[in-house]
């Protein structure tokens, strides 16, 4: 199957695993918290590709400064910061920074601090993870 006749969500995936096989870049990540909302900030040095993990939740993000294109089921192009755009449950983005980056997220925690633990609350890392943290969520419904 060629990569074009691929699900984007696929497509995704095979663009992160090619770069993964890649040198890595180091991406500087800050993290803020106040009054129960997280801001998750990446600084994307200009050139790099990089590929998201899977969002569990409705929040906003915000391109803050620079150009990158993005590429995800919801979004395709080219945008120049800042931008704010809501970012639904599912999304994984691919975004390519034509200069230098700063992308934020923004989360809904209420009193939890522990990062590591905020994290295992909004994202997951791979297609499984995603559906079987929807089909729990089914079931308690």
């Amino acid at each position: 199957m060629e990569f074009n006749e691929l699900a984007i969500r696929d497509q995704i995936q095979v663009i992160q695993d090619l770069n993964l096989a890649l040198p890595q870049v180091d991406i500087q990540t800050n993290h803020y918290l106040g009054g129960g909302v997280y801001e998750r900030e990446v600084i994307v040095p200009e050139g790099t590709v990089i590929t998201g993990k899977i969002h569990l939740s409705e929040h906003l993000a915000k391109l803050v400064k620079g150009t990158m294109t993005i590429f995800s089921e919801n979004a395709k192009g080219t945008i120049t910061g800042p931008v704010t755009f809501t970012s639904k449950p599912g999304d994984r983005r691919v975004g390519l920074a034509h200069d230098e980056c700063v992308f934020s997220t923004f989360h809904t925690v209420g009193d939890e601090t522990d990062i590591e633990k905020i994290e295992q609350m909004l994202v997951v890392d791979t297609e499984e993870q995603y559906r079987l943290h929807q089909d729990h969520r089914e079931v308690l419904s």
